[in-house]
């Protein structure tokens, strides 16, 4: 999911740029904890503060031989998302599972399922979500270019809760 959290994307890029010169063949495991929280801006008609409060998930990364990397965070975790201008909110949690694999190149490709929150903008090319803020209860694919541009993303076999209407104003 583009840009997912609980507490995937912050914890696996930091995590990764502390680990990389160190990996070998065997996986690095490790348990990242709470991510900080995320604010995404220009989804909704509001913000959206995205927090972890809880996280119990391992985190492994795999170095290969033709320079591609693999990370598999799976576990389970309790996120919220917030409307920040009238702090009503919603709480997402349970199990997930992703898998990242970053090619030579610099391209990405991330499987998911579980809980997890995901957001798309106006022009993504998402096809089962449109864009906005969502609480997903499923699994979902991205393929992200080396230059970081969104290629294709799938949301399949499941649920989720559009957070842009469920936190408005007078929802």
């Amino acid at each position: 999911m583009r840009r997912l959290l609980i507490p995937v994307i912050s914890g696996i890029l930091i995590t990764i740029a502390s680990v990389a010169p160190a990996m070998a063949a065997k996986p690095d495991h490790s348990r990242p904890g709470v991510a900080p929280p995320t604010d995404i801006l220009g989804v909704c008609d509001f913000a959206i503060t995205l927090t972890s409060t809880a996280d119990k998930s391992i985190l492994s990364v795999w170095e290969y031989e033709d320079g591609s990397v693999r990370i598999l965070n799976r576990g389970y975790a309790n996120g919220t998302a917030t409307n920040t201008e009238d702090g009503t909110t919603y709480t997402h949690g349970g199990g997930f599972r992703v898998n990242i694999v970053v090619h030579p190149d610099g391209s990405v490709d991330i499987d998911a399922s579980g809980n997890l929150f995901a957001w798309y903008f106006a022009g993504d090319p998402v096809v089962g979500l449109s864009d906005g803020v969502f609480a997903v209860s499923g699994r979902g694919s991205e393929s992200y270019a080396a230059d970081g541009s969104l290629i294709s993303a799938s949301f399949y076999g499941g649920n989720a809760v559009d957070l842009c209407a469920a936190l408005a104003p007078d929802a």
